[in-house]
């Protein structure tokens, strides 16, 4: 009973988790495409463009 109380749940959560897995990297690319302005190294980017075409 134990195997089997074990090896259930076990693959239960494991398909959820492949599911959310699945789901989850294109989100996580919109999030970073959607924050790239936010990063550290746009802003660099940003600025050393504005400081070019003004000087």
């Amino acid at each position: 009973m134990q195997k089997k109380l074990k090896s259930v749940p076990e693959a239960s959560s494991h398909v959820r988790h492949s599911n959310n897995n699945a789901a989850k990297p294109p989100a996580w690319r919109g999030h970073r495409q959607r924050f790239a302005s936010d990063s550290p190294e746009y802003v660099a980017m940003d600025r050393s463009k504005q400081h070019q075409p003004s000087d």
